[in-house]
């Protein structure tokens, strides 16, 4: 651990302490909606899991347009739930939460 702590630089205990010794598995819910005024998607994300354990989540968030291009962002959700806003040029297509299945858990997005 402390090797990987001197190269990466960051602290990185809580990773091992919530994917070692903690059970379940993290399940995140969240909605979003696309605000023309501010060029901005809200994003909320909930952790709904039962165990009562909180999870760190890193989560690559992508945004979708209706051309099929796309942009990734992070969302860091550290806390039982968090609100994001991300700069857009235009109304999204779709969102997708951890498109390429980084992050071990169950997800579930919709649009308002």
């Amino acid at each position: 651990l402390r090797v990987m702590e001197e190269t990466s630089g960051q602290e990185i205990g809580w990773l091992l302490d919530q994917w070692l010794y903690q059970g379940g598995l993290p399940v995140v819910e969240g909605t979003w909606s696309y605000d023309p005024d501010e060029s901005t998607v809200q994003l909320h994300l909930a952790q709904v899991q039962q165990s009562g354990y909180r999870f760190r989540l890193p989560i690559v968030v992508r945004v979708l347009a209706e051309d099929g291009s796309f942009i990734d962002t992070l969302a860091d959700l550290t806390q039982e739930s968090g609100d994001f806003s991300i700069a857009v040029e235009g109304e999204p297509a779709n969102l997708e939460l951890d498109p390429d299945t980084w992050v071990l858990m169950r997800s579930r997005l919709r649009q308002e």
